[in-house]
């Protein structure tokens, strides 16, 4: 049974402190005092490893076109948070206004580096070594990256680099020490822990990588004691607990691999290492379905990963899925055309399912490309070159312990959902009001209405006494088309869907152009329709917080997505500018399975809006659903910004690697 390799690459970055000087006139002084105060408190956030909040400072300095430092120190901030796609895009603005930005060019190698983008991060480095060649962090750093690529014989050379600027620099040697395990070297690797180990007896970097050299040298009950010593410190560290159950694994105790693995997800629910180990163990097992779903959350954020699609091949093989086992191989052979025993896999599922000529010629395939590779190797090619060719795809970690975390949102689960619709709501019922909505051609007649999600509070003390005046029979008489269209809204929010619709029915009748009429039975019939749904018995439904009976065909009809997205375009064509209309009119669509159309949607709502934050999340979501990640992530890192918190932790699940 085997097991995945873990390489650490979460290391500590030291930001050096910068200092600033203010060359401005009087007026540009003010002006530049306002904004380096914000641009401190988000220094100072992120010295206090808060960096959502560092972000939401930063900014506003971020306006100011020589304001770079702030794109800097942002771009930090949204590292930390795993927004790597929103890190690079700062980064790359600040180095965009100073070329030699020593520090922006070094972060942005290592974000480069864990986005996969390896050429552009080695330009990165060697720009910032001709800037600041005696910094031994970035050749540390370097050397991180050249561990990623298994180039492990000049990630030494970059570590001994580091060594001989700075001979007390312990991450340099742990880093070597890792190297050095890769190829085989323990003894020497043992030296270099034992020296990091020498000086900080605690460091859990060089004491799980030891642990991992001890295992891989069959020193099994020495690898056990640092794993125990770093557990009795810290005992939800995942990754001793990961070498754990590498350690079981090898002692071929199946039972308690399973278990270790199991405790990594509870930490960490989308950590591929343990999923994929944990996939592996389960199918040894002969719990089929339960390993094809750890396969399947793997491949969720790991769409190119050769080994996971090869395991699930053979899963599918054992449960009788020829077709999809075949696919999958396929899928394999795209990726990694030389890999021999994916032919052969092939070949025996294609004679399991009589395709005879197409087995031969998968076998043949195989014996070809082994004849190539024999002769490369008598030409004199490299292990390491012959290796290249042959190697898959690394599994990426997302270490988010959501037992430890709760401060860090990139470290906590979050379910992958869209956020909920905008509904109306007058604006002095509303605690706090973010968004709000007056036609321009009806100020002079309509009140001012907020918008608000179901996760935003509302005084419904003040609404439930507004509603009792409105209802009361000596204003029946009274009522104006704005009184029909604010009480509409009120028994939306009190759940008398009925009465609700009646009033704005009214209000379409008095005046067919009142554009928030449409939108709030739009939303009405949005919030009938989820309601509906949670229902087991289709017969119920809830009116005015009570359970009663209805008739389920004339409601469906009534109340379908169809006629919401309908009322949603009428409201849009009364004013083409009306974001909120735009964005649940997506929400609407996504429900009713038009995704394109939804898309369509998102784009309009955030051209009227830019800063849309809930758009841009959605937008994100759909992109992801349709499998465009780069469009996602960019719009998550922008949803992040502009104050979404989940959407770092949805970044850290799928735009980390």
């Amino acid at each position: 049974m085997t097991t995945s390799k873990s390489h650490n690459r979460s290391f500590t970055y030291i930001l050096k402190t910068l200092f600033f000087v203010l060359l401005f006139s009087n007026y540009q002084f003010v002006e530049a005092q306002f904004r380096e105060s914000y641009f401190e408190r988000g220094y100072k956030e992120i010295r206090k490893q808060n960096y959502t909040k560092a972000v939401e400072y930063l900014n506003y300095s971020i306006d100011d076109r020589h304001y770079y430092q702030a794109y800097f120190f942002r771009g930090f901030a949204k590292f930390q948070l795993n927004d790597l796609w929103g890190s690079e895009a700062d980064l790359t603005k600040c180095i965009d206004e100073i070329s030699n930005h020593k520090d922006a060019l070094h972060y942005r190698a290592i974000v480069r580096s864990q986005l996969s983008d390896y050429e552009a991060a080695f330009k990165d480095f060697e720009k910032a070594i001709r800037y600041d060649s005696t910094n031994e962090e970035i050749y540390l750093n370097r050397a991180i990256s050249l561990l990623s690529l298994e180039n492990y014989e000049a990630a030494i050379a970059d570590c001994n680099r580091a060594q001989a600027l700075n001979k007390k620099d312990l991450k340099s040697l742990s880093i070597r020490a890792i190297a050095e395990t890769e190829l085989g070297d323990f003894e020497l690797a043992l030296l270099d822990f034992n020296k990091v180990l020498k000086e900080e007896p605690l460091n859990a970097l060089a004491l799980t990588h030891r642990a991992s050299c001890l295992r891989q040298m069959g020193r099994y009950e020495e690898a056990e004691a640092d794993i125990t010593f770093i557990l009795l410190k810290d005992s939800l560290n995942i990754d001793a607990l990961l070498q754990l159950g590498f350690l079981e694994n090898e002692k071929e105790n199946f039972e308690k691999a399973l278990k270790v693995f199991n405790q990594v997800l509870d930490l960490s629910p989308y950590h591929t290492i343990a999923l994929f180990n944990r996939g592996v163990l389960r199918t040894s097992a002969k719990n089929y379905q339960g390993a094809l779903a750890d396969y399947n959350e793997v491949l969720k954020t790991n769409r190119n990963n050769v080994s996971v699609y090869f395991n699930r091949a053979l899963l599918k093989q054992k449960m009788n899925k020829l077709d999809e086992a075949l696919s999958d191989l396929d899928k394999v052979i795209e990726l990694l055309p030389n890999f021999t025993n994916a032919y052969l896999a092939r070949a025996q599922i294609k004679r399991s399912l009589n395709d005879i000529g197409g087995a031969e010629k998968d076998v043949q395939l195989a014996d070809d490309i082994k004849m190539v590779n024999a002769e490369m190797a008598e030409k004199g090619i490299s292990d390491k070159q012959l290796a290249s060719i042959m190697k898959t795809l690394k599994l990426a970690s997302t270490p988010s312990n959501k037992s430890k975390e709760e401060d860090q949102p990139n470290k906590q689960y979050v379910p992958v959902v869209l956020r909920p619709f905008f509904h109306l709501v007058p604006t002095h019922f509303v605690h706090q009001l973010n968004n709000y909505y007056l036609q321009e051609n009806q100020r002079s007649t309509t009140e001012l209405m907020g918008l608000i999600t179901s996760s935003e509070e509302v005084n419904l003390e003040a609404m439930q006494s507004k509603l009792d005046s409105l209802q009361s029979t000596k204003w029946q008489k009274k009522l104006t088309n704005s009184d029909y269209l604010k009480r509409g809204i009120l028994y939306t929010q009190n759940e008398s869907y009925n009465l609700a619709f009646n009033d704005f029915d009214t209000v379409i009748h008095l005046n067919p152009e009142n554009m928030l009429a449409y939108f709030g039975r739009a939303n009405t019939r949005l919030k009938l329709k989820e309601v509906l749904e949670e229902f087991e018995e289709p017969q119920q439904m809830l009116q005015g917080g009570k359970v009663i009976e209805v008739k389920d065909s004339t409601l469906k009809e009534a109340h379908s997505y169809q006629s919401i997205i309908q009322d949603y375009q009428k409201a849009i064509e009364l004013d083409v500018s009306f974001a909120y209309a735009y964005y649940n009119l997506a929400y609407a669509q996504n429900k009713n399975n038009q995704i394109q159309a939804s898309l369509a949607s998102l784009n309009k709502a955030i051209s009227s809006k830019p800063n849309f934050a809930e758009a841009h999340f959605n937008r994100g979501l759909t992109y992801l659903f349709l499998k465009d990640n780069a469009k996602a992530c960019a719009d998550l890192s922008k949803a992040g910004e502009l104050g979404i918190k989940d959407a770092y932790s949805i970044i850290a699940r799928y735009c980390s690697n």
